[in-house]
Formats: C-alpha cells, sequence, structure tokens
C-alpha cells in the first residue's frame, strides 16, 4: 500500500483514498469571549471542552475509483449511513465519516474525553448516559487525576444504533495495522462492561463480525494496552459502555488508550498514559470548494473542505 492513502470512511463503507495534500492543519476549536472592564480589568469565559478541526486539501484523478470523487461521494450522501430517514436530522441520516489519523497512531486514538472520562466534571461530554461523580485520584505513569464513575443504564447487551442513543466512538483500523487497546478501571457494581464492536469491511452494515470486552487495568498498574483488534480481519472498531445484566451497573474508569501500529509490530505494553489525540467522529463543515484542472492529462480534481468533530 502506497503511503499517499488514508483509511477513510463511515460505519457503512471503509476504503482507501487519497492523502490531503501538504499543508493539512488541526486545531482545537473552542469558544471564547471577553471584555475590559472600565477599571482595565479583564474578564475572559472560554468553553470547558473543544473540538477537533481538520482543514484538508485533496487532489486525485477525476475517473478513477481512489480519485478525488471518494470524499464527493461521502459528503453527498452516496454511502449515507441511514439513507432511509429514520434518524433526527439530515445530519445523522448522512452519518460521521472517520480516517485513521497517522499523526496519532502512536500516541491515543481515543477523543479527549473518551482517554480520560473523569473530563465529565469540567463540562465535557459523558462517555456514558449518566456519570453520577468524580474521584479524585493521583495514579503513578502520567495518568489523569479524575476519574469518572459511570452509571451503566443501558438494556442488558445494548448496543447503539445512533450516536444519540448510546455514547460510543468509532476508531478506524487499516488492513496494513493492528489496533492496540487498554482501559484503566474497576467495576463499582452490576456487571458493566467496555464492549469493543468488531466490523470487517463486507459485514453487513450495523452487524458486528465480532465482539470482545476489554479487562480492566488496575490504576496503579504498569501496564497500558492488553487487548489488541487486527486490521487484517476488521474495517473499524465501536467502543461504547453497556452491561451484561440489567441489575444496577457502576464502573470507575480512570483512562483510556488506543494506538495503531503495523502488523507485526509489539508496542510498548507498560508505561506512560497518553490524553487523546484523536475524535468521536467528523462531518464536513461545508460542501467544499472543487477545481478543475481541465487542461492537464489525464484529468484532475482538488478539493479543499473542513472536517468538524461532532457529537
Amino acid at each position: 500500500m502506497a503511503m499517499n492513502k488514508i483509511w477513510f470512511g463511515n460505519e457503512r463503507l471503509f476504503q482507501w483514498a487519497p492523502c490531503p495534500l501538504a499543508g493539512l492543519t488541526v486545531k482545537n476549536s473552542v469558544y471564547t469571549e471577553g471584555f475590559v472592564k472600565q477599571n482595565g480589568g479583564l474578564v475572559r469565559t472560554r468553553s470547558p471542552r473543544y473540538s477537533k478541526v481538520y482543514n484538508m486539501t485533496f487532489s486525485g484523478l477525476t475517473h478513477e475509483v481512489d480519485g478525488i470523487n471518494v470524499y464527493n461521494k461521502y459528503a453527498s450522501g452516496v454511502y449515507a449511513v441511514d439513507p432511509t430517514g429514520s434518524g433526527t436530522s439530515y445530519n445523522r441520516r448522512l452519518g460521521k465519516v472517520y480516517f485513521a489519523d497517522p499523526y496519532a497512531f502512536e500516541t491515543n486514538l481515543f477523543s479527549a474525553e473518551w482517554a480520560a472520562p473523569g473530563l465529565g466534571a469540567l463540562g465535557w461530554t459523558p462517555v456514558s448516559s449518566s456519570v453520577s461523580s468524580f474521584l479524585y485520584t493521583n495514579p503513578p505513569y502520567n495518568q489523569p487525576h479524575v476519574q469518572g464513575l459511570i452509571i451503566v443504564d443501558s438494556a442488558s447487551g445494548a448496543t447503539p444504533t445512533s450516536d444519540a442513543s448510546m455514547p460510543y466512538i468509532i476508531i478506524p483500523i487499516p488492513p496494513t495495522h493492528t489496533l492496540h487497546l487498554g482501559a484503566r478501571g474497576a467495576v463499582s457494581s452490576g456487571a458493566p462492561v467496555i464492549r469493543v464492536e468488531k466490523y470487517s469491511s463486507s459485514a453487513v452494515p450495523g452487524t458486528p463480525t465480532a465482539t470482545s470486552d476489554l479487562t480492566l487495568i488496575s490504576p496503579a498498574s504498569s501496564t497500558k494496552l492488553n487487548a489488541t483488534v487486527s486490521g487484517a480481519s476488521y474495517a473499524y472498531a465501536k467502543i461504547f459502555f453497556t452491561r451484561t445484566s440489567a441489575s444496577f451497573a457502576q464502573i470507575n474508569v480512570l483512562s483510556m488508550l488506543a494506538q495503531l501500529w503495523p502488523t507485526g509490530v509489539t508496542p510498548l505494553l507498560t508505561g506512560d498514559w497518553y490524553p487523546g489525540e484523536g475524535n468521536k467522529g467528523l462531518r464536513f463543515a461545508d460542501d467544499g470548494t472543487v477545481e478543475d484542472y481541465r487542461y492537464m492529462y489525464p484529468p484532475r480534481k482538488g478539493i479543499s473542505t473542513t472536517l468538524e468533530e461532532a457529537d
């Protein structure tokens, strides 16, 4: 596989697509507002969380399946996640898009609040339907100092049907790589689990090929990764909280870690945790600026667009 491709898609279809051209920018977008008081003092407020924003420019042959038209198909809805319209809005019917970001492969592919669920104490979006409280900790290995006490109140064995019904996160897995996962925490009561649904590119949309549950790592343990998902077998993994019985369920979660490594490479399985550098899924913020290179042969197209992390 040439290095000028990225693994891109949505819950219905992942595929190789042209890499963005040089100059890709990624920023943490926040809302801020401020004013200067009469005595010269400054008042500044800002949103408690941020969202990832990717400014991308692509170029590719107009007639080839792996050309620039790949992105046009996702943006226009040709590969819509819910084309029947049962979603609550056009955006939800269109679905989010995801890509394997090579800049985050060896750090942490979870978004910030999934990597550290205790961020919910600061106004970040909860990673489950309910977070009852937050506990202060002081663990080793560069771990967060706040962990979330998460109430899992889904139906027994429930799986998300949309990002509105049960929070979940998707991590794409290129065929050339293996996803390595780890989660620190402990069950507080009941039978909660962190479930990993695995989807192959040939699976019926919405139907996982296989499932497994993460084995929790002790917050004080030096271990940071203890589960794998092979990209040779699966196109992406969907991760969420559920429970295996109908009894009341709570789970303390300190941190989560996801890394992509070339298949056959064994990463360091112990040591420091890393903050989340990934995202929860992206939407096209615009229709894109398309430029046709009409006087080149073979003909090419270019598109500039913005992908925004969306709740």
